[in-house]
């Protein structure tokens, strides 16, 4: 079993560790002859996405399973409001938390194509890819960093206690705009002044596409009745202080 594991995965000729590796080194190569039509020296996009949904399902097993305090991780900022009031909004918020982990590969395949479209935005011009090749740019990056960094983030809950694991999240995410910005100017093969415009339009294109999809996603929320039980907590303390204030 161990003989098949290092075949498949440590070996030099592998095609995993190729392109594992190339993805730090020269990732334009790798995503280029993809979108190129070479498939042979590098394992396809899709199977690269596979081995980083499958770390992606080992690291929120670990997560829910031994580490279930972490779903509650930052409750502290919820400790201005009434006792009632705070608990609901730390048992929604752990409720959150705990679907976004427990469909983690999900979310990052449904965070690829939002990617790929702010990407064809900023890059409309750039080399002449479509919105499938952007796709494809995001499948191979997205999924390089997502398996390193949920490795990381497994090793990192056996390390740190609660309160400063949650700030783990920050810096992945930090990590993971570094990497792509090193990625788009290798192969778009961006000047520094053209690297840090197209950042800044990546971000006001994201930011704009990212609050249009968030009022989607609370609009849902509210639909299947999500923050119910904190309203009628907020509700039932407004009228009892209203009733206080009156006696």
């Amino acid at each position: 079993m161990w003989e098949d594991f290092a075949d498949r995965f440590l070996n030099l000729e592998n095609s995993f560790l190729k392109t594992f590796i190339a993805m730090f080194i020269k990732p334009e190569d790798v995503i280029g002859s993809y979108i190129n039509g070479t498939r042979k020296r590098y394992l396809t996009a899709f199977s690269y996405f596979a081995i980083s949904a499958t770390i992606a399902g080992l690291y929120s097993w670990v997560i829910l399973n031994y580490f279930p305090d972490y779903m509650t991780a930052g409750s502290e900022f919820f400790d201005t409001g009434p006792e009632e009031l705070k608990e609901k909004q730390i048992e929604t918020t752990s409720n959150l938390v705990k679907f976004m982990t427990d469909y983690t590969a999900v979310v990052s395949f449904l965070t690829i194509p939002i990617l790929a479209l702010i990407s064809k935005v900023v890059f409309w011009k750039g080399k002449g890819y479509n919105y499938i090749e952007h796709f494809v740019i995001y499948l191979y990056s997205y999924s390089h960093i997502a398996m390193i960094t949920y490795v990381c983030a497994v090793f990192a809950a056996f390390a740190l206690p609660p309160n400063i694991y949650m700030w783990v999240s920050p810096v992945f995410s930090l990590i993971y705009l570094i990497y792509h910005i090193y990625i788009l100017k290798r192969l778009f093969e961006l000047s520094k002044a053209e690297m840090v415009l197209k950042t800044l339009i990546f971000f006001i294109v994201g930011g704009i596409l990212l609050a249009a999809v968030m009022a989607l996603i609370i609009i849902i929320l509210i639909k299947i009745g999500f923050y119910d039980e904190i309203w009628e907590a907020a509700r039932q303390q407004a009228e009892a202080a209203k009733a206080a204030k009156g006696s």
